[in-house]
């Protein structure tokens, strides 16, 4: 505690109110740790700690009450572990406890214990002496999932929606895993979760390896190399995902972050204490939960939320210090990843009410300057604070952030902005002004706070748009509708673009078939002394596009092109033109495709498939099936209709069987 917190009332404000912003960001809280779920020896319901207890330190943990009572404080779903001894009794009143208690409108993710596969806990050792004879330890712990669910079940009863039924993984095992979800009934569960930890090769393997020479970078390479190598390892946990799916169950990670310590001390200890503070570490973090969130995972939990870096046996805090302050991108780059990652908007409990942006409507053409000016509602209420900013980086790039000035005072200064990341998303730390204000002046409503500029692409189609949207910790500014090269319309916050030269005109394309696969495409360049080359790229969704090929500008008078891909196998096929000027600046033509099939084969279109594809095949009179990569028929019919609707199926491999020829298809979401 705080000197300057000595004197709060702790009847009225039980939590320290820098610890509840800390946490504001996050949608779900797991209380492992605060439950002393590892090792835990509580069998008794009689026997757990309560509120009035003089400490919550312990093997015990920090009773239930305490938990229920935070989640209602800052409206967050909670994550619970049941004491692996815990009788049927236990149980029962845990569960009646939550439900009275909790919040009807958070969830509660409900898991049997912890990491039950994990030798180095107890309920792995007594979840193994345990077990039935005729099971294996992967389908006993599942079994032990079962029993837990059921008797919540029996007590939540028709609010058992209430409750999210977890299954704990351990990630890259495949056949354990299988064996785990095979123990349960579909009915019987809702969600897999496995961890996503990345960590270090302390081999003489390792990329680098490691030595006392070593630096925070290096160590931070070598993670990065060992996550997203070509190793077993990282293909074995995409196995899992793929085998979550086919259950037909959500995904998730109970836990995740960096876990560099095998829990010896190295020549180059210092080295992976210096990582925890690198930009690297930042980069690396947010490319790991991009990967998974791009496989399907939907809820990422991280352990833990503040703890010392400098330890033999991990550095498990996102902050080293609950009372850092932003910005964090420079002091706590794991906390800023997951901030950025995170479903909510920072909201700094602690300076008050979080800021609301307003971003307004712009209609901007390809080459334009976008300029947005916040404006300042009630000055002396802004503290210092962080600004975060995303946008659509295909859409547009960031030019600069500068402050304003009221009555000849700076309205403070912004750290340096750092370099884009994938997804469009700056960062910005704001220190409140050091010079005094004016005197006699408490407000400076509609004063310019700040003026924010980007530039459309050279390039971008008409109709595309970019969200422009703001969080942060900084209280009372809103949007002023202005800008430079622009109409601002109203408040809902994009940019879209609206030009009719988005498409080149001057430039005529055509694709088709020829050789029953072979693409031939031809285009026309009506102006083509400023051309210095075209692109050739190509689709198989008309959506993501790939360059094939480069064909440089005739020297000669000649405006005629062409260009054959060769050797298509079945399928629809898009193709666009992109022509590059001597300014290097660049425009496209408009999307065209074909559709390479050979007689009496069959093609599905498209592929993968979002919710509905067409067969082509010469004969539509007869049967299909689809079937899973279990080999289950989930669809059928008499005929081959002209559009097969597969919405209700879940992301993967199909097969679909026509007449004893089968084609393989992806369904996505």
């Amino acid at each position: 505690m705080k000197a300057s917190e000595e004197f709060i009332d702790l009847s009225t404000n039980t939590f320290n109110t820098t610890f509840l912003s800390r946490l504001s960001p996050f949608k779900t809280i797991r209380f492992m740790d605060w439950g002393s779920t590892n090792g835990n020896k509580l069998t008794k319901w009689e026997d757990r700690k309560l509120p009035t207890h003089r400490t919550y330190s312990g093997s015990k943990g920090v009773p239930y009450e305490m938990m229920i009572q935070l989640a209602n404080k800052i409206q967050k779903d909670v994550w619970v572990c049941v004491p692996h001894l815990a009788d049927s009794n236990f149980v029962v009143e845990m569960a009646k406890l939550f439900k009275n208690n909790l919040n009807p409108n958070l969830k509660l993710y409900l898991e049997y214990s912890n990491e039950v596969w994990n030798w180095q806990f107890e309920q792995a050792q007594y979840n193994n002496l345990n077990r039935p004879l005729n099971i294996n330890y992967g389908r006993a712990y599942g079994e032990k999932s079962k029993q837990l669910f059921k008797i919540w079940q029996s007590v939540y009863g028709a609010e058992m929606n209430r409750v999210v039924r977890v299954v704990g993984l351990q990630g890259g095992y495949n056949y354990l895993n299988e064996q785990i979800m095979s123990q349960l009934a579909d009915n019987d569960w809702d969600m897999a979760s496995l961890s996503y930890y990345f960590g270090l090769d302390h081999s003489a393997s390792g990329n680098p390896v490691l030595n006392a020479s070593s630096t925070g970078e290096d160590v931070n390479r070598n993670a990065r190399n060992l996550f997203f190598g070509t190793g077993n390892w990282w293909n074995n946990v995409k196995q899992d995902y793929r085998t979550i799916k086919m259950f037909g169950k959500a995904i998730s990670s109970y836990e995740g972050g960096p876990h560099y310590t095998d829990f010896q001390t190295h020549p180059y200890q210092h080295a992976m204490y210096d990582a925890q503070y690198l930009q690297s570490m930042y980069r690396m973090y947010d490319d790991v939960l991009d990967s998974i969130r791009a496989m399907g995972n939907q809820l990422a939990m991280s352990f833990t939320l503040s703890g010392v870096q400098e330890s033999v046996y991990g550095s498990w805090g996102h902050l080293p210090d609950i009372y850092m302050n932003p910005p964090y991108k420079t002091t706590a780059p794991k906390y800023q990843a997951v901030l950025d990652n995170s479903c909510l908007t920072f909201n700094d409990l602690y300076h008050g009410q979080p800021l609301e942006f307003y971003a307004p409507n712009v209609v901007a053409k390809p080459g334009d300057t976008v300029c947005l000016e916040v404006k300042v509602k009630d000055f002396i209420n802004i503290t210092s604070g962080q600004l975060t900013m995303s946008f659509d980086t295909s859409v547009m790039k960031y030019l600069s952030i500068k402050p304003g000035n009221i009555l000849g005072v700076s309205t403070g200064t912004f750290g340096t902005v750092p370099s884009l990341v994938n997804r469009g998303k700056i960062t910005m730390a704001y220190d409140a002004p050091a010079g005094s204000l004016p005197d006699g002046i408490t407000t400076y409503d509609g004063a310019i706070f700040c003026r924010i500029c980007f530039k459309v692409n050279n390039y971008v189609a008409q109709g595309k748009f970019s969200p422009i949207a703001f969080d942060g910790s900084l209280t009372n500014i809103f949007f002023e509708n202005k800008g430079g090269k622009v109409d601002f319309k109203n408040t809902d916050g994009k940019v879209l673009i609206d030009s009719k030269l988005s498409v080149n005109e001057n430039l005529i394309f055509e694709v088709q078939l020829k050789d029953k696969n072979n693409a031939e495409l031809s285009w026309l360049n009506l102006y083509a002394k400023n051309a210095f080359g075209f692109v050739v790229e190509k689709s198989n969704d008309g959506v993501n596009f790939t360059a094939i090929s480069f064909v440089e500008a005739n020297k000669t008078n000649s405006n005629i092109y062409n260009f054959i891909d060769s050797n298509l196998r079945n399928g629809q096929y898009y193709y666009k033109i992109k022509m590059i000027l001597q300014d290097q600046s660049y425009n496209y033509t408009e999307v065209k495709s074909i559709n390479v099939y050979q007689d009496n084969e069959i093609v599905i279109i498209p592929n993968p498939v979002l919710n509905e594809f067409s067969v082509q095949i010469e004969n539509k009179l007869q049967p299909f099936e689809i079937c899973n990569q279990l080999g289950q028929v989930v669809k059928s019919g008499e005929f081959i209709p002209s559009v097969i609707n597969v919405s209700d199926l879940i992301s993967g491999f199909y097969y679909l069987k026509i007449n004893g020829s089968t084609t393989k298809f992806i369904k996505v979401d």
